[in-house]
């Protein structure tokens, strides 16, 4: 059986819906700190188990999981709306 990786566009919505329900504070335009593919190699094949996206929020943070079926492994973030403050702070970035 051939398992295949969602797209990035799929997981990035799935992540970001589920964000919305876990950090309702984080404001939309907050990028993923991390956003990179979790399994094999072969980016159109791999093991059903290991066949996904693995991102984070903050580059701090626990890495938390996309799966094949888009179900998240969620390991938490310590993202706060200090971080906003912060960002606009340091002149790297902001709402665009």
């Amino acid at each position: 059986m051939t398992v295949r990786r969602p797209s990035r566009e799929a997981a990035e919505l799935k992540i970001y819906d589920f964000i919305a329900g876990v950090v309702p504070e984080l404001p939309d335009w907050w990028p993923l700190a991390v956003l990179v593919e979790d399994g094999s190699e072969d980016p159109r094949v791999c093991a059903p188990e290991k066949c996904g996206w693995a991102f984070a929020l903050l580059e701090s943070d626990a890495t938390s999981y996309v799966h094949q079926d888009l179900s998240i492994e969620w390991y938490g973030t310590s993202w706060t709306p200090q971080a906003v403050e912060e960002a606009a702070a340091s002149d790297l970035w902001g709402p665009g």
